[in-house]
């Protein structure tokens, strides 16, 4: 039950990543916004 109240207290994030013309690069991206140590809420 304490790890539900941690994970509840940690700020979660919206994340834009812009990427015109640069798809290749849209997986590297990805990993490294899920690798920060704030929650994302939803990714764009």
């Amino acid at each position: 039950m304490s790890e539900i109240v941690k994970v509840a207290s940690v700020p979660a994030v919206p994340v834009f990543v812009p990427s015109y013309n640069y798809g290749r690069f849209i997986a590297e991206a990805d990993e490294s916004v899920l690798g920060q140590t704030l929650a994302v809420r939803s990714m764009f």
